[in-house]
């Protein structure tokens, strides 16, 4: 494809430079192709290569200029501080913070939370956090005529990383689970793109009266491979076991885009970059017993073309 779009771009090269150099209209040089796509490992330095830059512009385009528009919608609109906050349920104390930030590019979300039984007393707890944006920008041209080609060179950047950790007191009627989870795109022209889709680490510590054991279950431990479009990444494989005592547990991911998602030509496309992120992280805990449980989750999204 970039063969046939390089020899399609030099015999439009070289049809406008045989009219450039004709004696027909010395002072009006003739019309640009409608369509100017020359790959960058295409282009001569020093006007050495099979086409330069200089060759093209020698062709008429225009009058015009290329005109750039941006959209952002953020949610949160403004960023969520993580603050200590205790709150005391049916005689058990949880201390927590939350957290969730959303830029252009960038999305982050976090939660956490400790609880403590009194006097043998149950309750329950619960929170979410959560994030997004989807950032569009157009480059079009304005005005008449052929548009103007022009360097355009992009790169697709970014990644996400997950974090989860989770501890139980070996007592009855105390138990944690939660969850974080990412996703996120970005995208424009050529291979300047990249998506990942739903990617979640979540895991459960409880305590099982009947074995007098804490169990795990969730998606903890060792990394296996895993990733999306343009991506390469790892996050904890499921696993499981049953330990006396207190017990923790903790899961992670991270995902990161590949450095050849780039895209290099003299050309004069308009074209559209997006980039969107999702991150949430949620957990909830169960405290019996005079015991104790807490919980950390975060999870972080960034894409960008640039």
């Amino acid at each position: 494809m970039a063969a046939s779009a390089a020899a399609a771009a030099t015999a439009a090269a070289t049809a406008a430079a045989a009219m450039v150099a004709g004696t027909d209209a010395p002072d009006a040089p003739p019309p640009c192709p409608p369509v100017v796509e020359v790959p960058c490992e295409f282009m001569a330095s020093g006007g050495q290569g099979p086409i330069t830059p200089g060759v093209l512009d020698a062709c008429g385009c225009g009058p015009g200029a290329w005109s750039s528009t941006r959209t952002v919608q953020l949610m949160p609109r403004a960023p969520q501080e993580a603050v200590d906050v205790t709150t005391p349920v049916n005689l058990t104390t949880w201390r927590w913070s939350r957290a969730a930030r959303a830029e252009p590019n960038h999305a982050e979300a976090s939660i956490d939370f400790a609880g403590t039984s009194h006097l043998w007393s149950s309750g329950s707890f619960t929170r979410r956090a959560s994030a997004s944006q989807s950032t569009s920008s157009r480059e079009e041209w304005v005005g008449d005529g052929v548009p103007c080609a022009r360097l355009v060179s992009l790169a697709a950047a970014g990644g996400a990383a997950l974090e989860l950790t989770i501890t139980c007191a070996a007592a009855a009627g105390c138990s944690a689970s939660g969850s974080t989870t990412v996703a996120g795109s970005c995208s424009s022209i050529g291979d300047a793109n990249a998506h990942l889709g739903d990617k979640t680490v979540r895991g459960e510590v409880g305590y099982s009266a009947h074995e007098r054991k804490l169990e795990l279950l969730g998606r903890f431990g060792t990394s296996t491979d895993d990733g999306g479009v343009g991506i390469e990444g790892k996050i904890s494989a499921e696993t499981s076991w049953k330990l006396s005592g207190s017990g923790s547990a903790s899961g992670s991911a991270a995902y990161t885009v590949l450095p050849d998602r780039t895209y290099c030509a003299f050309t004069n496309r308009a074209f559209v970059v997006r980039s969107n992120g999702n991150a949430s992280a949620v957990g909830g805990g169960t405290v019996s017993g005079n015991g104790t449980v807490a919980l950390s989750a975060s999870a972080f999204v960034n894409f960008n073309v640039m």
